[in-house]
């Protein structure tokens, strides 16, 4: 298996009709092959694990997950309508979520302030889970949830754009399509991640958080009879990045009723799932 680099070759040269001026740069791209053994992902990871650590081999092992699912989001992302990027804020992005993996492996040390420690809650091992967020903007909506279930190694994205009057009315919205796609696929028991903690601790308690939603509100209390087990918990914009991501690129692309079956490990940090 042939893995290639594009590297940079820089040349520096003086203008000899204007010395004063600063050094020239000229940039040259090419490719270089490193030959590996293996003839797929699994055997090139095998292959450069295998002389590792165990703490070395993890490291890795998280740093190609991460560029994997990147590139694999992003190729989601422009089917869905998405802006391009350039390599650069990909390779952010890796960098950023490797860091973000990083921290959620260190654990905090018995000096690090009480109230500088958040808790992450991890869905129970017999549940399937579904990750909802709603983006919204000048009264348009961008709902997106993801349905990953157990015992699959896929996941489903759904989205929509619509109408309504605020951001919780979006949250709420995205909460309600995606157990309205549960019911259809006839699962009994789901735990649910949500960015909006209002949304999440009214649900919990049946409390209505604002009269003006009311509607949309009691319809999702019906929705949960639908179920033996449904439970909601709140997870930091960070954990569901992609999910965020798609909910906005759906309110600006104003896409609808759209339907898409990813593989592997869905766009969630994966601390969420257990």
């Amino acid at each position: 298996m042939y893995i290639y680099y594009t590297v940079g070759i820089y040349c520096h040269q003086r203008s000899p009709a204007y010395p004063e001026l600063a050094t020239l740069h000229y940039r040259f791209s090419t490719r270089i092959g490193l030959l590996s053994d293996g003839e797929n992902v699994l055997s090139l990871v095998h292959d450069l694990c295998g002389d590792l650590e165990e703490e070395e081999a993890s490291k890795l092992l998280m740093c190609g997950y991460v560029i994997w699912d990147t590139i694999w989001n992003y190729r989601n992302s422009i089917r869905l309508g998405g802006r391009n990027r350039d390599s650069m804020s990909l390779l952010i992005e890796v960098r950023k979520r490797f860091e973000e993996f990083g921290g959620i492996i260190a654990l905090p040390g018995p000096d690090v302030p009480q109230k500088n420690v958040h808790l992450v809650q991890r869905a129970p091992f017999n549940s399937n889970i579904l990750v909802s967020d709603g983006s919204f903007k000048d009264g348009r909506f961008g709902l997106a949830a993801i349905g990953f279930e157990r015992n699959s190694s896929t996941w489903i994205s759904i989205c929509k754009s619509t109408e309504g009057i605020s951001a919780l009315d979006a949250e709420l919205q995205a909460i309600s399509m995606a157990l309205q796609w549960a019911v259809e696929q006839r699962w009994t028991s789901i735990f649910l991640f949500s960015d909006c903690l209002v949304a999440v601790n009214a649900l919990n308690r049946q409390s209505l958080p604002d009269w003006k939603i009311a509607g949309g509100f009691f319809k999702i209390l019906n929705l949960i009879k639908s179920f033996e087990y449904c439970n909601f918990a709140y997870a930091n914009r960070d954990f569901i990045s992609g999910v965020d991501d798609l909910a906005s690129q759906t309110r600006l692309g104003n896409v609808m009723d759209y339907v898409c079956v990813g593989e592997g490990l869905p766009p969630v940090n994966p601390v969420l799932l257990g």
